[in-house]
């Protein structure tokens, strides 16, 4: 079964609409993930604060306890784990921001897919309305060679 001109615009709007639609959809996957980086960096700062503050207060502590052995070395300890976990905290946030940069990335030229594809179906979406108006305009050609020749052989 052939489809009409216009069954096939119709379809290849339907498209249009489908791609717009997962265009729409990748572009808050990236504004989500753009937010999520956003966070993940500040995480990562707040990191670095808290880092600085733990050897702080473990040279505070250092300096306030020279006389306590025990103290001071509990303090140390204290902070070397602070500065291992910290480290461990930082270390997930970075593969985390990496692996969300590369889903950005991939969203982004995903994208970038659906925009050439919807660049091209609106070409041929543009080239089929063309074809249908010159179809329109033969036919209506044809329709008035046929009332001329039909009114040609009833005068005759």
């Amino acid at each position: 079964m052939a489809l009409t001109a216009q069954d096939e615009l119709d379809l290849r709007a339907q498209r249009i609409s489908t791609l717009q639609a997962a265009n729409d959809d990748l572009n808050f996957t990236v504004e989500t993930l753009r937010s999520e980086l956003i966070a993940s960096n500040d995480d990562l700062e707040a990191a670095h604060r808290e880092l600085e503050a733990a050897r702080s207060r473990a040279a505070e502590a250092e300096r306030a306890e020279l006389d306590d052995a025990g103290a001071r070395e509990s303090a140390l300890r204290d902070a070397q784990e602070d500065l291992e976990r910290i480290r461990s905290e930082r270390e997930a946030w970075e593969i985390e921001a990496g692996h969300e940069r590369v889903a950005r990335e991939e969203a982004l030229q995903a994208q970038q897919t659906l925009e050439r594809e919807l660049a091209a179906l609106s070409s041929e979406r543009d080239m089929l309305r063309s074809e249908r108006d010159a179809e329109a305009q033969s036919a209506r050609n044809l329709h008035v060679v046929l009332e001329e020749f039909q009114a040609g052989a009833a005068a005759t």
